[in-house]
């Protein structure tokens, strides 16, 4: 979804120039601000299973935004020691 979201709109306006149409502004602006954010989508894409984790591990419930806190201050899963 993420990827989609991203690169759709410079598709659309690749094709759209492809044809020799113009792509208009609400196309371009759309590309603009949603094509930046393709690492802030990657972030929300990897850190959602940890947010979901440590919501679900705290003991009398967390709050979501307790959550995002947690598992950004968290370094991951600790290494067992076996061999």
């Amino acid at each position: 979804v993420a990827f989609l979201l991203t690169y759709l709109f410079p598709i659309i306006i690749s094709i759209r120039t492809l044809a020799g149409l113009k792509s208009g502004a609400a196309l371009s602006m759309l590309a603009r601000i949603l094509f930046p954010l393709q690492g802030f989508f990657n972030f929300l894409v990897f850190m959602y299973p940890r947010v979901v984790y440590a919501k679900g591990s705290s003991r009398g419930g967390i709050s979501w935004f307790g959550a995002i806190t947690k598992a950004l201050k968290s370094r991951g899963r600790k290494p067992r020691n076996g061999r």
